[in-house]
């Protein structure tokens, strides 16, 4: 399995608040119709942008069995291609989009009902790294959160899917106790960049 998170701008003169309903009420429900290749869909709407970080509305994570699957299979018609672009074209102002494999370090508790905001609070954080770490090396670091009682999921980038964007190496999405900054003093000697990214997290598949 694949998973591909979109690190997401909003069309310009659009209010939040109106990118975020357009997203949980009308865009949602397309992704889900049309995208019949997408295993698991996971919505995270961030609701504040830390100083220093890159202006983002959202980072939504989608799940695949295969990276052909989102290339060359992603749409069910011509049809469904089209509503989609076209609903992504009233909100969206452009997205990066990086290729994944998950890692999940702890599992925590059930995340509620499908379609419904996850209890609890949820950071996601960005890295860069610097040059020679590697995945085992950054999950080794996290090794003394995996014993907490609360969900860790450590996602190596494998490549940038996108033309643009800047260089992530990871994204790391932790709940509930684990504060963003454990990670950054866990893991500062492997990372020349963070951001941190609180986020309302819907599981819509």
């Amino acid at each position: 399995m694949v998973k591909i998170f979109f690190v997401c701008r909003r069309r310009e003169g659009l209010a939040v608040s109106d990118y975020r309903q357009m997203v949980l009420r009308e865009h949602v429900p397309l992704a889900l119709e049309h995208h019949r290749t997408m295993l698991r869909y996971e919505i995270n709407l961030v609701a504040a942008v830390p100083p220093g970080a890159p202006e983002t509305v959202s980072i939504p994570a989608l799940c695949f069995e295969s990276l052909a699957d989102y290339q060359n299979r992603l749409y069910d018609t011509e049809e469904g291609h089209a509503a989609i672009e076209a609903d992504a074209a009233r909100f969206m102002g452009g997205a990066d989009a990086y290729l994944t494999q998950e890692m999940v370090l702890t599992e925590g508790r059930p995340r509620g009902p499908i379609g419904h905001r996850t209890r609890g609070e949820k950071t996601l954080v960005l890295l860069q790294t610097r040059p020679g770490t590697t995945a085992g090396m950054l999950s080794q670091a996290l090794g003394t959160l995996a014993e907490r009682d609360a969900r860790l999921v450590l996602n190596p980038v494998s490549r940038r899917l996108s033309e643009s964007g800047p260089d992530w190496n990871a994204f790391i999405e932790l709940h509930d106790s684990i504060g963003a900054e454990t990670v950054e003093n866990l893991a500062g000697e492997l990372v020349s960049r963070v951001a941190c990214y609180p986020v309302d997290e819907y599981v819509e598949k």
